[in-house]
């Protein structure tokens, strides 16, 4: 999946770092604490006891569905309906109109964010998973595993850029293609791993790891914005909607203040006082909020001295159309905590 922030092509220095500081793997436990698409998280689960959390609910959905289960469910009440592969069954459901294509798809409103095909194949996808939920022929944790499969496939058929901030106003050919759920490969840690979805603020003093990674948002555009349609999707509560593009109406308890300019370094220092962690990692951006000299600032208030450690890696950052400068520096900071448990 696209993903501002992405880091796919950063697990391989992330990983040499985080194995430098940290011995004897594995015992330990990784806490992802602002996990997105759980790349990382899932990267690290060769390594570790791994937690994810994130504050939107389709990045726990995707926690639930790819990082934290080790083997594919068994859909033991489905068996007994005679769908012994439910994605199989959900491919080649026909498909029903729901709130996804009268809100997103042009013919109905000219919103052009999926095809009128792909979308009520979403909405009748959707509306198959509840009432599979609601009659109990799937429990909690294969509805999840189900819906991440579909909030993993949206974006292949989305006539985006990258974010659903904006459609695009022709056809991309991208958007033409068939919705198409599949397994995802799970890998197997022979450890129960765990998700949550909360605020990093409201979480940090509840969680005990040995390992804490956070890669907060960096700029100020709220990633409640960016995946308005996924969270819609997952959450799939006929939220009220506005403007052009149909963002669904966020309160201020579901914003970031890490995308504030006026409150990012609070944040930035609430969290790092409260995680409770031996061996702090963080990732940063040079575009965002803050400089690398603040995050250093808190990082060395909070942690010991002695082991702070940095690395500054130029990579091709996320592509927009918006982006003046091709490449971007992104930020590795370490430190080991002071008074951890």
């Amino acid at each position: 999946m696209r993903y501002i922030g992405g880091k796919t092509k950063l697990l391989s220095e992330i990983e040499n770092m985080i194995l430098k500081k940290v011995n004897n793997h594995g015992n330990k436990i990784f806490l992802d604490l602002f996990s997105g698409t759980g790349v990382v998280a899932y990267h690290f689960k060769k390594y570790f006891k791994v937690i994810t959390n994130d504050s939107l609910y389709f990045s726990y959905i995707l926690a639930k569905g790819y990082v934290t289960p080790n083997n594919v469910p068994k859909f033991t009440g489905l068996i007994k309906l005679g769908i012994h592969d439910p994605l199989d069954y959900l491919n080649n459901l026909s498909g029903q109109m729901g709130f996804i294509e009268s809100n997103y798809a042009s013919d109905s409103n000219g919103r052009m964010y999926l095809t009128p095909k792909n979308a009520r194949k979403i909405d009748d996808i959707r509306l198959t998973l509840d009432l599979w939920l609601n009659k109990k022929h799937i429990n909690h944790e294969e509805f999840e595993y189900l819906l991440a499969t579909l909030i993993e496939a949206v974006p292949f058929v989305s006539n985006i850029t990258g974010t659903y901030g904006a459609y695009l106003k022709h056809w991309d050919k991208r958007a033409f293609k068939d919705l198409v759920l599949k397994h995802p490969i799970l890998y197997n840690n022979n450890k129960i791993n765990e998700s949550f979805n909360s605020k990093a603020e409201n979480i940090t003093h509840s969680i005990r790891a040995d390992i804490c990674y956070i890669d907060p948002p960096y700029n100020g555009r709220q990633y409640t914005s960016n995946y308005h349609l996924l969270e819609t999707i997952a959450k799939y509560d006929n939220p009220v909607i506005k403007g052009v593009t149909g963002i669904r109406r966020f309160d201020d308890n579901e914003t970031s203040d890490f995308c504030k300019k006026s409150k990012v370094y609070n944040a930035f220092k609430k969290v790092l006082v409260q995680v409770n962690c031996k061996h702090l990692f963080l990732s940063y951006n040079s575009d965002g909020l803050l400089n690398k000299e603040q995050i250093q600032e808190i990082l060395l208030s909070v942690g010991i001295p002695e082991t702070y450690d940095f690395m500054e890696i130029e990579y091709r950052r996320y592509k927009s159309k918006i982006v003046l400068k091709p490449k971007v520096n992104e930020y590795l900071f370490y430190i080991e905590k002071q008074n951890h448990e």
